[in-house]
């Protein structure tokens, strides 16, 4: 789809896609939604408490973070990958997080802010 803008002089001018690898993507939205956490959910905050957290099956976590009930958030963004991968990722995070004691939780949010 092609997308115009309106020059000054009155006239349309099509938007020409400027090159932007693939792999700087994810990253940009990443650093987005933990500067915007309470943009992520409608009608609630989550505190971010870690990023890239590594789990016990050798993946890496975008985003770790908690609602206001206390609730572990798994954010993962993805891009080109097949739905069935999409999900099966999810539930191996989602397993992993479910795990997570406070101490764990604790050790995540110290190791996010440096502490």
């Amino acid at each position: 789809m092609k997308v115009y803008g309106i020059e000054e002089n009155g006239r349309f001018a099509e938007y020409v896609k400027t090159p932007f690898q693939a792999e700087h993507e994810e990253v940009v939205l990443e650093d987005w939604m933990e500067k915007n956490p309470h943009n992520i959910i409608a009608d609630d905050t989550i505190l971010i408490i870690g990023r890239q957290v590594a789990t016990d099956m050798g993946g890496f976590i975008d985003l770790l973070g908690l609602n206001r009930r206390g609730d572990i958030v798994v954010i993962e963004l993805k891009r080109d990958r097949t739905p069935r991968d999409t999900i099966a990722q999810s539930l191996d995070y989602a397993s992993f997080a479910a795990k997570l004691d406070s101490s764990q939780i604790e050790g995540i949010l110290r190791s996010y802010v440096q502490d």
